[in-house]
């Protein structure tokens, strides 16, 4: 199996890696509510933890988006 540089998998997508603010920020809610999602997984958002720091792709975060869109 090939490694690479965490920075290297980490920054892979096209669009930027979120710090769990910038995140809560990004999706219009507190920090702390996506901390308690995250804890009590209320709701999966992937998430990467890379020593205690904790980061969201964006791309995932739209696919949580898009999955809560009600269409009426």
């Amino acid at each position: 199996m090939q490694t690479q540089p965490i920075d290297k998998v980490i920054n892979n997508s096209s669009k930027p890696q979120l710090p769990t603010d910038k995140a809560a920020e990004y999706l219009g809610i507190s920090k702390k509510t996506l901390d308690t999602w995250r804890s009590t997984k209320r709701h999966i958002i992937p998430y990467y933890r890379i020593g205690g720091a904790i980061r969201y792709a964006q791309d995932d975060l739209d696919r949580f988006l898009e999955s809560t869109r009600v269409a009426e």
